[in-house]
């Protein structure tokens, strides 16, 4: 729970402010150490470390509109 007792807001927090840092998009995992317990989070960093990213159009003209994003400030 962050200080406010909301569980999980600080996650939330952390992926936004990772988010808005140039450059990185959805390369970021964020894990509420309260909410999710040890194995879990083994588990999802597992498969995050394991996951290949999409090479279908939908998603590389999504990337180029963040890459846009970033070079305008």
């Amino acid at each position: 729970m962050s200080a406010q007792g909301h569980p999980g807001r600080s996650v939330v927090g952390a992926s936004i402010a990772a988010n808005k840092r140039k450059g990185i998009r959805a390369d970021v995992m964020c894990i509420c150490a309260q909410i999710i317990g040890p194995w879990l989070a083994s588990d999802l960093i597992t498969a995050f470390l394991a996951a290949e990213f999409s090479t279908d159009e939908d998603f590389r003209r999504r990337v180029e509109k963040l890459h846009a994003m970033d070079a305008e400030g």
